[in-house]
């Protein structure tokens, strides 16, 4: 019989639909679609899309990371953030678990925090996330 997912458990980032996406990491367009009273973890955050997309790989965490561009201090960084959690209890024993994977110590961020810092993407380049719709 297939394995359930324990519940409370982390939902991992996904395409909508379910459907696997043969490359990764998800962008903006993922973290708009998740409850803004969960809980994300913030690996890290880098001065360019390129290093964040570079750490993605080194870790091999492709499918399962998002790369951001969130506002901080006046520039754009890019956030690589991973899971999403109901609570913040079960981030933090995910952040746990991730910290002695990974070598380093995750933030556990709400959501709905990382949606209000999110800034918009300079560029639309081969391999960048698209731009949202302008208002």
């Amino acid at each position: 019989a297939p394995r359930r997912p324990a519940a409370g458990a982390a939902r991992q980032p996904s395409p909508a639909g379910g459907a696997h996406r043969a490359r990764g990491p998800f962008g903006p367009d993922w973290l708009r679609r998740q409850p803004s009273d969960s809980y994300t973890l913030q690996l890290i955050a880098l001065s360019s899309r390129e290093r964040a997309l570079a750490f993605v790989r080194r870790q091999g965490l492709a499918r399962q990371a998002a790369v951001l561009p969130v506002r901080r201090g006046g520039r754009v960084l890019y956030a690589v953030v991973y899971g999403v959690h109901p609570t913040r209890a079960l981030a933090q024993e995910a952040a746990r678990r991730i910290q002695g994977r990974l070598g380093l110590k995750p933030w556990v961020r709400r959501v709905g925090a990382l949606k209000a810092a999110l800034a918009p993407e300079p560029s639309t380049g081969p391999g960048a996330a698209p731009k949202p719709p302008a208002n």
